[in-house]
């Protein structure tokens, strides 16, 4: 018969198995915290939340970077060849 459950795994934390003492606690963590008012709510999410938040943060930060920089490549060789780069592109200068 196949195990509902997944494998256990020396790994990461997230491939193990289920905890369901640890489920339940953080179900009524969850539950104590949404009958709060708000500031206390967001306090106590901003706790659970750990470092994720700010790895998503650098993430978007620099594909924005990228894209900025792949922007003005693309304008400078496209819209300014044959021209004076101060008269076409002085916003990049």
């Amino acid at each position: 018969m196949p195990d509902s459950q997944p494998p256990a795994s020396t790994g990461l934390p997230m491939t193990s198995r289920w905890d369901p003492a640890q489920l339940k606690r953080d179900t009524e963590t969850l539950l104590a915290l949404e009958q709060q008012p708000l500031a206390t709510r967001l306090r106590g999410y901003f706790k659970l939340t750990g470092p994720a938040w700010m790895q998503s943060a650098m993430t978007l930060g620099a594909g924005s970077a990228a894209a900025s920089v792949v922007a003005r490549a693309r304008f400078t060789a496209t819209n300014c060849s044959g021209s004076s780069r101060s008269r076409c592109c002085w916003a990049f200068s």
